[in-house]
């Protein structure tokens, strides 16, 4: 039942005439679900358009090898749909495959780097700290308190610090930010924010 139901929520994704890319053939046009007999068993495919009006069929239980096409271009109309009888399709995704892994190697080789690189330990005092702490007009979240407490120990080790913060809007992620700044200014250190829509 809950594999049928999530089946039903990605056809809910697709209209009939979006470009949809499956993973092993490519870029067609989805024109909706149809009624198919395959070995006397009657069962639902997605039907797919391919260049030169061909067709391929995918059984709803293959769903997950389909995502919706989005273009940068606003215009389609010069838009070209792979085919099911040209190599193109793999020759790219090997291509793809291959940058991907050595975008992967180079962000590797970076990380590598930065891990044997120093930085300054930035501390700050405790009561000063708090201090700065105590103007912020909202009381802080647990998440919160746990995001500064990392990101101060962080800032505290002798090496770059590299976090991602992440949360959904209005959860405070700008506060935190502040403080990680604060810690920065702090040690003699220029800091920039960048467009935090809380501010």
């Amino acid at each position: 039942y809950e594999i049928l139901q999530l089946n039903n929520n990605l056809i809910n994704n697709f209209k009939v005439g979006d470009y949809i890319t499956h993973q092993d053939y490519g870029i067609g046009i989805f024109h909706g679900l149809k009624l198919v007999k395959a070995n006397n068993i009657e069962g639902e495919y997605l039907q797919i358009e391919y260049e030169n009006n061909e067709k391929l069929y995918v059984p709803v239980k293959d769903i997950s090898l389909l995502t919706k096409y989005f273009s940068n271009k606003d215009d389609n109309s010069q838009f070209k749909l792979d085919s099911l009888s040209s190599k193109k399709w793999s020759e790219r995704l090997k291509i793809a495959k291959k940058n991907a892994f050595d975008h992967a190697a180079n962000i590797l080789d970076i990380e590598s780097k930065r891990s044997l690189s120093h930085a300054k330990s930035m501390k700050i005092n405790d009561k000063d700290f708090e201090e700065f702490n105590d103007r912020f007009p909202y009381k802080e979240t647990i998440d919160q308190i746990n995001a500064v407490n990392a990101i101060q120990k962080d800032l505290s080790l002798i090496r770059p610090m590299n976090r991602l913060l992440c949360g959904d809007v209005g959860f405070g992620k700008t506060e935190v930010a502040v403080r990680a700044s604060y810690i920065s200014i702090y040690n003699g250190y220029q800091t920039i924010i960048l467009v935090p829509s809380t501010i």
